[in-house]
């Protein structure tokens, strides 16, 4: 308002002294009044949160309009983890493009050294969130690579003492099949809980989820579903969100609810994560000879989180 006024106060001056008379003035005093009259338009309501009260929680809220990582958000790669074997993670493997996240999968001869580790023929892409947060409405607007190595998008901490885990999807592209590309995967894990030193006993009915061994002979207890959606994931772009709650988790593809479940154990502050993984006993390897660039890449073309706006949760 102070700008206009001052814009108006100009406008006046300028043209009494050109000669445009009172009555022009007038006339831009009656258009800005009017302006100022106009009521302002309402932000459309958001499709999942409606027309409640929330804020941006910027820590998790990126739209890559730098061309470069903002590493005061974003660690690259993962830190504390290498990769799922035999795809090694890679920090050269992301980029930003045209305002867009890129997370690539490429054909790459690894030397002895990651060998020895298990590691070859292939590197990925991991980001894991700098900060960490419990509950809230997280949401990106992705396309899965189309590759049969993951993309995905997921929450997990691993303090030393809890360690749980929120997948939202883990999808592979059209390169891996019908059965899979088409698939929405939503787990979660739980692979230590505080005070509880046996998962196998307690953690079932406590946290309403089934245990099972590891390859390191440790229990973890998942819960989820994989629901077939009218669509390969690699096809296109989608909206995916989360809304976490202490009572609930939601997951919703394009704004629609697609699966629901009460939140029994999911309390703990975690980050949040973009990557790509070699799945081989789940989606399949791809083969090891042919073009360096595995497909187009996992492309995410923004991260967006909320939280109440009264406090509420915290």
């Amino acid at each position: 308002l102070l700008c206009v006024r001052r814009t108006l106060k100009t406008t006046a001056r300028t043209m009494t002294s050109v000669g445009g008379g009172v009555h022009h003035v007038m006339m831009v005093v009656a258009l800005v009044v009017g302006f100022l009259a106009v009521p302002a338009v309402a932000a459309a309501p958001h499709p999942v949160l409606g027309t409640g009260e929330w804020v941006p929680f910027d820590p998790m809220t990126d739209d890559f309009a730098s061309p470069t990582l903002n590493t005061t958000k974003w660690h690259n790669p993962c830190r504390g983890w290498e990769g799922r074997l035999p795809g090694l993670f890679s920090e050269d493997n992301v980029d930003i493009s045209n305002g867009s996240l890129y997370l690539h999968a490429r054909r790459e001869k690894l030397n002895e050294t990651w060998r020895a580790k298990g590691f070859d023929n292939f590197t990925t892409a991991c980001l894991h969130s700098v900060d960490v947060t419990a509950y809230g409405y997280f949401e990106i607007r992705a396309r899965s690579g189309a590759s049969k190595i993951s993309s995905s998008w997921w929450f997990h901490q691993n303090n030393g003492t809890e360690w749980t885990e929120i997948d939202v999807f883990e999808s592979s592209g059209v390169a891996a099949g019908d059965q899979f590309s088409q698939l929405f995967n939503f787990h979660t894990h739980i692979f230590h809980y505080p005070g509880v030193s046996n998962n196998t006993k307690i953690l079932p009915s406590m946290c309403n989820c089934t245990c099972h061994k590891q390859d390191n002979d440790a229990a973890v207890c998942t819960q989820g579903v994989s629901v077939r959606m009218p669509f390969n994931l690699s096809d296109g772009f989608h909206t995916y969100g989360l809304l976490w709650t202490p009572t609930e988790l939601q997951a919703y593809v394009d704004h629609k609810l697609t699966f629901a479940t009460p939140n029994h154990c999911l309390h703990q502050p975690i980050g949040m994560d973009l990557d790509r993984e070699t799945m081989p006993d789940w989606f399949g390897l791809p083969d090891v000879d042919g073009p360096v660039n595995l497909d187009d890449g996992f492309v995410i073309d923004y991260v967006h989180a909320f939280k109440p706006a009264n406090g509420a949760w915290e």
